[in-house]
């Protein structure tokens, strides 16, 4: 089960995935299986009809868009010395 920690980590998440585009509509259609309204209840914390699979789902997809995440291989070291 979500706790209402979590969920609040996955609303400012999604929040934050929805800035990035020109409308909440759009950031909407760019997520898998969720609709606008889901995005809409979340972000107004009408958290009661979301099941526990659409915060997942949300979060899944939220976490995967954050961008690269750079790591100290020996193929990076020696493109950036």
């Amino acid at each position: 089960m979500i706790t209402t920690k979590q969920k609040e980590s996955i609303s400012s998440a999604l929040g934050a995935y929805v800035k990035r585009y020109p409308s909440q509509n759009k950031a909407a259609n760019s997520l898998k299986n969720t609709s606008a309204g889901t995005i809409s209840s979340i972000l107004n914390g009408n958290w009661k009809n979301i099941s526990d699979e659409m915060w997942i789902n949300i979060q899944r997809q939220v976490s995967m868009a954050e961008g690269w995440h750079i790591c100290d291989t020996a193929a990076y070291l020696s493109l950036i010395l």
